[in-house]
């Protein structure tokens, strides 16, 4: 936040990047918003604020395609998270795969992260019994601050956990983190269970040949 936007047909070739391959003495990037300082599109006018994707630096320059106008009346630090990636990473695959139905079981992996607490939130809203897994004490008492069934992977086994925690089967699986956990997850699915698949992040920054083999697809 608080970058600012200049609009025109034209767009610096520098703004393209890959968010995955940062390189040292340039500037990070991702989704930014900012406010237009100049505008060749009408649609646009000076001091619009705008949500992109784009370097993290004090003055950028888009294709109006590329911007979105934000409505201020909302706070916008929201844009960046719960109307934003994360909140639309939860919401709408609950929504539109998981389908869920009051009383409903639902698991859900990397429970404390962004994305994660997010779908505990929305999955208990929507009526269900939700249980989470994390790392740590603190994050598993952030999960039971909202009523989350929670419980620290490193030490109780997830399918322990789940057997205990889920003992008549999971409708619902949200999976951030892939691996381990989710052959876990398919032990105790039940039938007709929706799996919603956000996110492998156990595999993230391991070699192919290193990354952890589901064995009961």
């Amino acid at each position: 936040a608080g970058s600012t936007v200049g609009l025109t047909g034209k767009e610096n070739k520098n703004t393209y990047y890959q968010l995955m391959n940062w390189t040292p003495n340039t500037p990070g990037a991702g989704r930014i918003i900012g406010y237009v300082v100049h505008s060749k599109d009408k649609s646009f006018e000076v001091g619009d604020c705008v949500l992109t994707r784009g370097y993290w630096r004090r003055y950028n320059i888009f294709k109006t395609n590329k911007v979105q106008k934000l409505d201020v009346s909302i706070p916008i630090e929201s844009y960046m998270s719960i109307l934003g990636g994360t909140g639309n990473a939860s919401y709408l695959p609950i929504k539109h795969i998981g389908k869920p139905k009051q009383g409903e079981v639902a698991f859900v992996s990397g429970a404390a992260g962004a994305t994660g607490f997010c779908a505990v939130q929305v999955l208990k809203l929507l009526g269900c019994t939700v249980i989470g897994c994390a790392s740590t004490s603190e994050k598993i008492k952030l999960l039971e601050s909202v009523g989350v069934k929670a419980f620290n992977y490193k030490t109780e086994k997830t399918i322990d956990a789940l057997m205990r925690l889920a003992p008549n089967g999971v409708d619902i699986y949200f999976d951030n983190v892939g691996g381990e956990i989710l052959e876990s997850a398919l032990e105790v699915m039940n039938d007709f269970g929706r799996i919603i698949a956000c996110g492998s992040i156990s595999g993230y920054d391991q070699p192919v040949e290193k990354r952890y083999g589901v064995r009961n697809l």
